[in-house]
């Protein structure tokens, strides 16, 4: 469709193109893609998976692709500066810099099992990934009810065809630092700026057992917490040995180190997100919410 204009409707499942105008709260939606110098204004929502590309003009489309920018951006911050620099996992800088991870942004304000299983899926059919992570910067949700979605999201994966591929967790923004034990530090170590579900190929992780054997495929030389973990005895589980470990890097280090650095991250965070509310001002909503 091009040279047109496109208002006041439903747009789902066809091409957009060549200077055609969507304006008037078009909903567009259901695989469009959208491309080749379309302007898109007036409150459109663009959601389902679409693909704007081409020089699309209009704020609420640069807004929503900013933010997601910024989702990402932040998550990095998180991997780079908490994850990798503390040597809290022994696989996540060989993955990120192998290729072998993904992220995927997700802007719904409300994600639904149904939404999600099938972004799962896709990441679990390329082999190529071994660690991808799922990001949620408009979804408002606490972290008993990331880690029932989680759970959820688990089975309905667990019972497609081929079975469990992807293991999964849950990590979200607010949790305290409780360091009485190696568990129960766990969910202040998994503080990302935003929720997250974390995916994992079940085969790396079998992969990374076999290699407490004495293999560094998977570690860090200069990290000895990470390589005490993988000369632990066999008989405890791969989540133990990491929880141990991480524990031991906690005490080591201090809450407090730790925690300044996911402090100004989360503010960084914050910051980013509010000036995309306040140059969204066509649609006047907060990206945030």
């Amino acid at each position: 469709m091009s040279g047109v204009e496109v208002s006041g409707v439903q747009v789902s499942g066809i091409e957009l193109s060549g200077g055609t105008e969507v304006s008037g709260g078009t909903e567009v939606s259901g695989g469009t893609e959208v491309s080749g110098g379309i302007e898109v204004s007036g409150g459109i929502e663009v959601s389902g998976g679409i693909e704007v590309s081409g020089g699309v003009e209009g704020s609420g489309v640069e807004v929503r692709r900013a933010l997601e920018s910024e989702a990402l951006r932040v998550q990095r911050r998180y991997a780079l500066e908490v994850v990798e620099a503390f040597g809290l996992c022994p696989f996540a800088e060989k993955a990120r810099t192998s290729g072998a991870s993904r992220e995927t942004v997700v802007l719904e304000r409300a994600p639904t099992v149904a939404s999600i299983l099938p972004i799962v899926r896709r990441l679990g059919e390329d082999t190529s990934i071994e660690v991808a992570f799922v990001i949620f910067p408009r979804w408002g949700i606490d972290r008993p009810g990331l880690s029932s979605f989680v759970q959820t999201l688990r089975g309905a994966h667990q019972s497609e065809p081929g079975g469990l591929v992807m293991t999964m967790e849950g990590f979200h923004p607010l949790a305290d630092a409780r360091t009485e034990t190696a568990g129960s530090i766990v969910p202040f170590l998994r503080r990302t700026p935003d929720p997250v579900i974390q995916l994992t190929r079940l085969s790396v992780l079998d992969r990374v057992r076999q290699s407490s054997g004495g293999t560094k495929k998977f570690v860090d030389p200069a990290s000895v917490d990470i390589a005490a973990l993988l000369a632990a005895p066999a008989d405890r589980s791969l989540h133990e040995r990491i929880s141990e470990a991480n524990h031991r890097t906690v005490l080591r280090e201090g809450v407090a180190r730790i925690e300044a650095v996911m402090t100004d991250i989360r503010r960084d965070r914050d910051a980013a997100y509010a000036r995309l509310a306040q140059s969204d001002d066509d649609e006047h909503e907060d990206p945030r919410s």
